[in-house]
C-alpha cells in the first residue's frame, strides 16, 4: 500500500529529473534523529539514568518543472514506532506567486501552520488529529499581501483504518474517516495573523458502511514581534460515530492506537524567544514555553493536560530539542495509554519526561 501511494509522486519526480537542467529544480534533503530522555514513571528508566534511543531518518525530495511540482518525505522509525512511515506525498501546480493545488498527501489546513507549537513534543491538538495532520485528497490555497485561503476535500486518510503505521492521528480502528472538507481563511495585520478554520466529515463505520460524522472549528491568533512569537489557538471538535460506542473513538498513529473522546474544547498557547548568538557553534537559542488543555464535554470524563517548558538550541546544520515536558491524562507523558485521552483519571497525577532530541539536517 505504502508503495503504491508514493508511485505516482515518484513517477512524476522522475520525469522531471529528466527535463532539461534551465527547466527544473530538484532539492534532496533529509534528517537524522536521536533522543536523550528520562521518564518519571517508569522505574527502572530512572534508575539507570535514563535511555539514549534512536529516533528516526528521514529523506525529503522536492521538485519543480515549469511550475508543476513535486514534494515527498518518507521516514524510516524504530519497528516499535511504526517503522516506516510516509509523512507527505504530492505533486500540484503553482499558478503564479500567490495560488497553487495539491493533490496526494499533504497538510491539511487547520488552525496554525505548520506547527501550533515550538518543542519537540507538539502541543495537545497533535494527539487528537488537529496540528500538523496529514491526508489524502486535493487542496488550493492562496496567500497575497494580508488574505490567505485555503480549500480541501480528503477522501480519506492517508492509511487504511486497519493500518496504525502513520505520522499524523486520525481516526482508526472501527471507524474510517471520508469525504472531508475543511476551510482556512487568514488575516494579517500589524505582524499578527488572525485565523478561522472549519472542519467537516464522515466517519464510515468499518464493520457495518454506516455513515457517522465528524467536525471541528478553531479561532487562532499568531503574533511576530522581531525575536518575540506567540501562539493562541481555541478549538471545538466533536465526532459522532455509528456503532455501540460514541463517547470515544479509537485514533492511531506510529503503530499503536488509543481512546480520544468524542467531543471536547482544546485551548493551546506558545511562547518563544530567539536569542543570536556567535557562540562556538551554536547560532541562536529558542527558548519556549507550549501549554495545551482539552476540556471534555462528556461527564465523568476528566480533562488532559500538557506543558512543555524547552530551549531550542540552533547549531546551524543540527538542531536539538531540550525540554522538559508535563503531563496529565496524557498517553505519552503518563503510564495510561489507552484511556487517558478519553475518560482519564480523575486522580491522575502529573508526569514528566526530560528529553533532548539530536538532530542533523541535511
Amino acid at each position: 500500500m505504502k508503495k503504491t501511494l508514493l508511485l505516482p509522486f515518484f513517477l512524476v519526480s522522475l520525469t522531471l529529473f529528466g527535463q532539461d537542467k534551465k527547466d527544473y529544480e530538484l532539492k534532496i534533503g533529509g534528517a537524522i534523529r536521536a533522543n536523550y530522555f528520562v521518564k518519571s514513571w517508569v522505574d527502572q528508566n530512572k534508575k539507570t539514568g535514563g535511555e539514549l534511543a534512536y529516533d528516526m531518518v528521514r529523506f525529503d525530495v522536492d521538485a519543480n518543472y515549469k511550475n508543476v511540482i513535486a514534494s515527498g518525505q518518507i521516514r524510516f522509525y524504530s519497528q516499535a514506532y511504526g517503522g516506516i512511515l510516509i509523512h507527505h506525498a504530492y505533486m500540484g501546480y503553482q499558478f503564479d506567486d500567490y495560488s497553487q493545488v495539491l493533490v496526494g498527501i499533504h497538510q491539511v489546513p487547520f488552525g496554525i501552520q505548520t506547527y501550533a507549537s515550538n518543542n519537540w513534543f507538539f502541543n495537545i491538538n497533535y494527539y487528537v488529529g488537529l496540528e500538523d495532520d496529514y491526508d489524502m485528497g486535493l487542496k488550493y490555497v492562496y496567500q497575497k499581501d494580508k488574505w490567505g485561503f485555503a480549500a480541501a476535500f480528503y477522501k480519506n486518510s492517508e492509511m487504511p483504518a486497519d493500518n496504525f503505521s502513520r505520522y499524523s492521528y486520525d481516526i482508526t480502528g472501527t471507524q474510517n474517516e471520508v469525504n472531508q472538507g475543511n476551510l482556512k481563511l487568514t488575516y494579517t495585520v500589524a505582524n499578527i495573523e488572525w485565523g478561522a478554520s472549519m472542519e467537516l466529515g464522515q466517519l464510515e463505520e468499518v464493520a457495518t458502511g454506516d455513515l457517522g460524522t465528524h467536525s471541528a472549528g478553531a479561532l487562532h491568533v499568531h503574533g511576530r514581534f522581531g525575536r518575540f512569537d506567540v501562539k493562541l489557538q481555541a478549538t471545538y471538535f466533536h465526532m459522532s460515530p455509528k456503532g455501540p460506542e460514541s463517547n470515544y473513538v479509537y485514533m492511531s498513529a506510529y503503530g499503536a492506537e488509543y481512546e480520544v473522546a468524542s467531543a471536547a474544547r482544546s485551548y493551546t498557547i506558545g511562547f518563544m524567544y530567539s536569542l543570536p548568538l556567535e557562540w562556538g557553534p551554536i547560532a541562536s537559542l529558542d527558548f519556549y514555553n507550549d501549554f495545551g488543555y482539552i476540556d471534555k464535554t462528556e461527564q465523568g470524563y476528566s480533562d488532559s493536560v500538557m506543558n512543555v517548558l524547552g530551549v531550542g538550541v540552533n547549531m546551524g546544520k543540527m538542531y536539538s530539542y531540550v525540554d522538559w515536558a508535563m503531563g496529565k491524562n496524557h498517553p505519552w507523558l503518563g503510564p495510561d495509554w489507552t484511556s487517558a485521552l478519553s475518560v482519564g483519571d480523575a486522580d491522575a497525577e502529573w508526569h514528566t519526561r526530560f528529553n533532548i532530541n539530536f538532530g542533523y539536517y541535511f
